[in-house]
């Protein structure tokens, strides 16, 4: 009886669709990367609001279609973190990002550190006298 079953097992194996898959013969892609210097020159030479953006996307490896969307509100300076509410998609804002769904409120999933240099940058950016606004996480404003 077992000799039969192992019989049936390697017919069947013989005649699965999954033996005739193979893989695609792949080819190397070359991953250049900016050294420290190199990325440095490059942010040098962007002038605002570039600059800022480049270092938040850089800094806290955000998506293009999280950073398009960033408001100030979203920016937490007292804990140091963006909370990530929207996601832009097709020139379409969507309040739920790619790892979270429409209905989905995991909020922990969604809050991303900022280094010290990245925040500082930031509150220049938006200068002094809206410093107070973003402590207060001010619901008007224009985004980032």
């Amino acid at each position: 009886m077992w000799i039969e079953a192992v019989h049936h097992i390697a017919d069947l194996w013989k005649r699965s669709p999954a033996n005739q898959l193979y893989s695609p013969r792949t080819t190397q892609v070359a991953k250049d990367v900016l050294t420290a210097e190199q990325f440095r020159a490059v942010v040098a030479e962007l002038k605002l609001p570039r600059n800022p953006m480049v270092r938040v996307a850089v800094a806290c490896a955000f998506r293009p279609t999280e950073l398009l969307a960033l408001r100030w509100r979203d920016l937490n300076v007292i804990v140091k973190t963006f909370v990530i509410r929207q996601t832009v998609y097709r020139g379409e804002i969507r309040n739920f990002t790619k790892t979270t769904e429409a209905d989905e409120m995991a909020i922990t999933l969604l809050t991303v550190p900022i280094p010290d240099m990245t925040l500082q940058t930031l509150i220049d950016y938006r200068g002094p006298m809206n410093k107070r606004q973003l402590l207060a996480n001010d619901a008007l404003d224009p985004g980032l």
